[in-house]
């Protein structure tokens, strides 16, 4: 299997984008903590979730100020260790994933795999995409799972092309669940959500969208009971 990656067309665009990302995540990375405070909110909020004390703040009271996806995704990291640098490369994971996720939806589609690269390199040069994804924030994650939404949409479509039931397909249960998570991370998310529910209506393809709508409502379901019991009210 190693060796038909290498020997594939693709193998050194994306030894290319790993490259560029080594390079420029590399050069303005700060080990240091960053004066954001919002960062020190998810950490305090992974740490919480590792220990299993539930979502809460950096004084132990449950809190639903920010998104719970991200601060979900920090906390097997934070259970083995309380590195901020760990972290931070844990996002740059995030950034290349998502860039790399991009590159193969767009070769799919049948893109030339030189814009594909020089699209995904533009990415990773994104001047805040990058700031953002040297800090404890949730900007890269939320990226990555925005370019899996696409990816697995991607897959249910050639699916569908090569005869498969959409209902049966696998890829279509996971893009439900990155696009509902995806919202968990960022609630900008949301757009994301609507525009999926509107294009698959305008297709015709109204299970789909209803799927798509009633998977929003099913996934956001938890958190409002959540923040109900415990009196928070709506974030």
């Amino acid at each position: 299997m190693i060796k038909d990656i290498l020997k594939s067309k693709n193998s050194l665009w994306v030894a290319a984008l790993i490259v560029v990302f080594a390079a420029l995540f590399g050069y303005i990375f700060d080990p240091k903590l960053n004066l954001n405070g919002d960062n020190c909110y998810y950490f305090a909020n992974a740490t919480s979730l590792a220990h299993g004390d539930g979502y809460a703040d950096m004084f132990g009271k449950p809190t639903n100020n920010f998104p719970p996806g991200y601060p979900l995704l920090m906390a097997p990291l934070r259970l083995l260790t309380d590195s901020i640098v760990a972290q931070k490369v844990l996002n740059g994971f995030f950034l290349l994933a998502g860039v790399l996720l991009l590159y193969f939806t767009m070769v799919r589609a049948e893109f030339k795999r030189s814009l594909a690269f020089l699209t995904c390199s533009a990415v990773i040069a994104t001047p805040h995409l990058l700031e953002f994804s040297t800090m404890m924030m949730s900007e890269a994650s939320c990226f990555c799972f925005i370019a899996l939404v696409f990816w697995l949409y991607q897959s249910v479509l050639l699916g569908e092309k090569a005869g498969r039931s959409v209902w049966r397909m696998p890829q279509f249960y996971l893009f439900l669940i990155a696009l509902v998570f995806s919202y968990y991370i960022r609630t900008q998310a949301i757009a994301l959500i609507l525009g999926f529910a509107l294009a698959l209506l305008l297709m015709r393809r109204y299970l789909q969208s209803l799927a798509v709508v009633a998977a929003f409502a099913v996934g956001y379901l938890p958190w409002m009971v959540r923040n109900a019991m415990l009196g928070l009210g709506q974030s």
